[in-house]
């Protein structure tokens, strides 16, 4: 054969295989069809003992896999599964034993009158019957069974089912998890009647949500009825209960069918089907025949028990497909893997931990997954980040960009909105005016608000990001956004001004209403900053206008009006806005977008600027760096080239090295604040260039007279800590909040007296926080080796996790850390610690 000697496998195998019975070489030729790689002399190995193993099991019953005596499936009778459990249609039941205890044809280890007994009532009919306590057979007694099957609990001679400790009403316990899977006779038998159908369900305080949908059934009279269904991709048939085939007036047709559930156990029978037809409220063109089993009952009520959830963050705006999916409920039907593909659409939202996921349907959003309990609407503010898989609509907005994205020839990136639906907005030109007819009685007892104003806008016209509408092009179909001043109250002198494209128009919807958003493709701070600390130079640049840089196609500039005049006694005049809008729902996403098509586009000759733009932009700051001062100033360059091919100047220049940055006029030398979008921070982190290292700014502002819940959540929230740096300082706040909350108090009421008292010495404190500072740079050069070192500890108040990155003969570095809550319900301090 001319192999080497560790490929004869395939010769030993041939040997083997040809010494099999027929149904033994049979099953090994179908074990190997989804294998085209050649089998491993182990492989054989592991199906020989598998098949031995199901050989002695099916003969201590009776039940031959092999030669003549193997029982005949009768014509017409195939097995399927549902949601972990079987259905076998049996038209000839006639070549099943007759059961020692009812008479039925089935056998006596699968009979449910046996299956609900204790282990000692087992034992007894046994014995009464004189049948053999190995294999259940009346033929012989256990010392003379032919069967070298055994207890698989403790492997006894004699039957699992007469193992002591077994009985009807033992409930599933995690301990038997493990045995479950592996024992063929095991079956979990809860008294809960709804779990003897469908699945096999732990009966604890965890609540799991299961896809339950509201759907729509067609009666034969063509009416539609409103009912509860549960999605289930396990189930390769759909079922309805009784009652729901009677309000159908749906013909049903006579079929003997079994359900066999976990562990190969029959749990229940049926005898008749049902033609349905299932719709859908939201897509009205959905329509799905499915012929589904007829049982009396589905399932007890899902949930089994009320679920506590307040805003997800991930489902918010979302179509439930069940409203009112945490309610308990029963279910009147069941749609199976026969149904499923015909139900799932693309789109799968992943939350925080401890919630559900979302994946889209015709029915809408339904909602599957554990929820952990005791999670206060404040644990959910303190969840970071979730991983989201594209909607359909996010793809869509992906695949416009794609297809209508272009560059001119001075490199400027040209974008389309992407718009939901055909735009058809009301009037808006009124509702804008009467916000400029506001804004200037406010601009007047301002003067330097005024000018500033005045001065952002003259420069909006003088730059291009704004023209004049003509007033052959004032008829078309456009959309005026009202506009305002913003004052950051740590640059008094500066504005910013924002447009407001989520106006409601006449017709009630604003432009934001009927644009898309994108996905979110902004990388977590995190990663960034933590990536930038291991670069001992280090410089940061900002993209100066970044959203202004980036045009508008010239058919949907129209979309971006406004009105303005420079004094109440001029005439109001339209313009439209040129370039991406800030305001806008789709801005960042267009943004961020073009940022990355730039780096795609300048991979191969600007490689290092373009992995800056992938990983080290946050909002329009650019982190970036290297391990010496020449390849810092290297990348630098390289930035600056590639975002000047695309029209984009860089400013407010930093480094921690003047090389750096030697050649380039301005530098700032100033701290560089650290801020999570345009949010204004009470509380912020800042980094220090010179000295390399971070620090903490605090904004004093006013204290209210009257302390609220409102007012201090307000307070907490304005903080920006995003590597958690501050933890220790900010636990200290959330447990008053959480104190406030569990005393009970509205949100607008004045707060206990000794609770505002603990608020007021913590605020007092508050700006002593700006006197600690972390290193930047964590010590470690690309080359070296170094550890991740975390350390935990919890309390009855709250619970922590702190990182630290370390190298070997170095002072270990604060990488970053994490604090929460503990549940209000009270819980050890050894539960918490895990």
């Amino acid at each position: 054969m001319d192999c080497p000697v560790e490929h004869y496998d395939a010769w030993i195998i041939h040997c083997v295989v040809r010494r099999l019975d027929a149904n033994s070489r049979e099953s090994w030729e179908i074990s190997r069809e989804d294998h085209p790689e050649l089998p491993k002399y182990q492989d054989l190995v592991s199906f020989l003992e598998r098949r031995i193993h199901s050989i002695e099991q099916s003969r201590s019953t009776g039940e031959s896999l092999d030669g003549p005596t193997a029982r005949p499936r009768s014509v017409g009778q195939r097995r399927v599964f549902a949601n972990n459990t079987q259905v076998e249609e049996t038209g000839d039941s006639g070549h099943a034993p007759l059961c020692d205890l009812c008479q039925g044809r089935h056998w006596l280890h699968r009979c449910f009158k046996f299956i609900a007994m204790s282990q000692p009532q087992r034992l007894e009919l046994c014995k009464a019957k004189k049948l053999c306590h190995n294999c259940l057979h009346n033929t012989h007694f256990a010392d003379r069974c032919p069967s070298s099957a055994r207890c698989m609990k403790c492997k006894g001679k004699h039957h699992t089912k007469l193992h002591a400790g077994t009985g009807g009403q033992q409930r599933c316990s995690s301990q038997e998890d493990t045995e479950r899977r592996t024992s063929d006779e095991s079956r979990c038998d809860g008294s809960d009647p709804g779990h003897r159908v469908l699945s096999c369900a732990t009966l604890t305080d965890s609540k799991v949500l299961l896809a339950t949908a509201l759907v729509q059934v067609r009666t034969q009279e063509g009416q539609l009825l409103s009912a509860r269904a549960l999605i289930d991709p396990a189930s390769e048939r759909s079922f309805i209960t009784r009652q729901l085939a009677s309000q159908l007036h749906v013909p049903l047709r006579h079929k003997s069918l079994s359900i066999i559930g976990l562990g190969s156990e029959v749990s229940t029978r049926a005898s008749q089907e049902a033609l349905c037809t299932f719709t859908s409220s939201l897509l009205r063109d959905f329509e799905v025949e499915l012929v589904a089993v007829v049982l009396s009952e589905l399932a007890d009520l899902l949930p089994q028990k009320k679920c506590e959830f307040g805003a997800w963050p991930h489902i918010q705006g979302l179509q439930l497909a069940d409203p009112n999916f945490h309610r308990p409920a029963r279910v009147d039907c069941v749609l199976g893997a026969d149904a499923f593909p015909e139900l799932i659409l693309s789109g799968l939202i992943k939350g925080p931990v401890g919630t559900p996921v979302a994946q889209n349907s015709v029915f809408g959003w339904l909602l599957t997954g554990a929820v952990l309990p005791d999670v206060t609407a404040f644990h959910r503010m303190a969840v970071r980040a979730y991983h989201t898989y594209l909607t359909e609509e996010e793809e869509r907005c992906q695949k416009l960009f794609r297809d209508s994205y272009f560059r001119e020839e001075d490199g400027r990136f040209v974008v389309r909105l992407p718009f939901a639906k055909k735009a058809v907005l009301g009037d808006s030109r009124g509702v804008a005016r009467a916000c400029l007819l506001r804004s200037e009685k406010r601009l007047a007892l301002n003067e330097d608000l005024s000018q500033a104003y005045c001065k952002f806008m003259y420069e909006y016209l003088q730059l291009g990001h704004m023209e004049r509408v003509p007033s052959s092009h004032l008829s078309r179909p456009s959309a005026y956004l009202p506009h305002h001043a913003v004052v950051r109250a740590e640059k008094p002198g500066k504005i910013r001004v924002v447009f407001n494209a989520s106006a409601k128009t006449r017709n009630g919807l604003s432009l934001n209403d009927v644009l898309l958003t994108g996905p979110k493709l902004q990388a977590d701070i995190i990663i960034v900053l933590s990536n930038w600390r291991f670069l001992k130079y280090a410089g940061t640049t900002d993209v100066e206008k970044k959203f202004r840089q980036i045009r508008v196609h010239r058919e949907d500039i129209d979309w971006q009006r406004i009105l303005w005049r420079p004094t109440p006694t001029d005439a109001m005049l339209d313009y439209r806005c040129t370039t991406v809008t800030y305001g806008t729902a789709p801005a960042p996403y267009l943004a961020l977008r073009v940022m990355q098509q730039l780096a795609e586009d300048g991979r191969d000759s600007h490689p290092q600027a373009a992995e800056a733009l992938r990983h080290q932009l946050y909002v329009d700051d650019i982190f970036f760096g290297a391990d010496t001062v020449d390849e810092a100033v290297r990348r630098r360059v390289q930035i600056t080239d590639l975002l000047a091919s695309a029209g984009m100047k860089l400013a407010k220049w930093a480094a921690n090295d003047a090389r750096i940055v030697r050649s380039l006029v301005p530098v700032s030398t100033e701290p560089v604040a650290l801020r999570m979008d345009d949010a204004v921070s009470t509380l912020g982190v800042r980094w220090l260039p010179l000295p390399d290292c971070f620090t903490f700014s605090f904004l004093a502002r006013d204290v209210p007279t009257r302390l609220t819940k409102r007012s201090i959540l307000s307070e907490i929230a304005r903080t920006f800590d995003p590597m958690g740096w501050l933890s220790p300082v900010l636990v200290v706040a959330k447990v008053i909040l959480q104190d406030i909350c569990l005393d009970g108090a509205d949100w607008d009421a004045p707060i206990d007296r000794n609770l505002e008292q603990r608020w007021s010495l913590f605020a007092a404190a508050l700006p002593d926080v700006a006197a600690n500072r972390v290193t930047r740079w964590l010590g470690v050069a690309e080359d070296d080796e170094w550890q991740l070192h975390g350390f935990a500890d919890a309390s009855k108040r709250a619970y922590a996790a702190a990182l630290y990155a370390v190298r070997p003969g170095r002072s270990p570095r604060f990488l970053t850390a994490k604090t929460k809550l503990a549940p209000t319900k009270v819980q050890s301090v050894p539960r918490l610690e895990l």
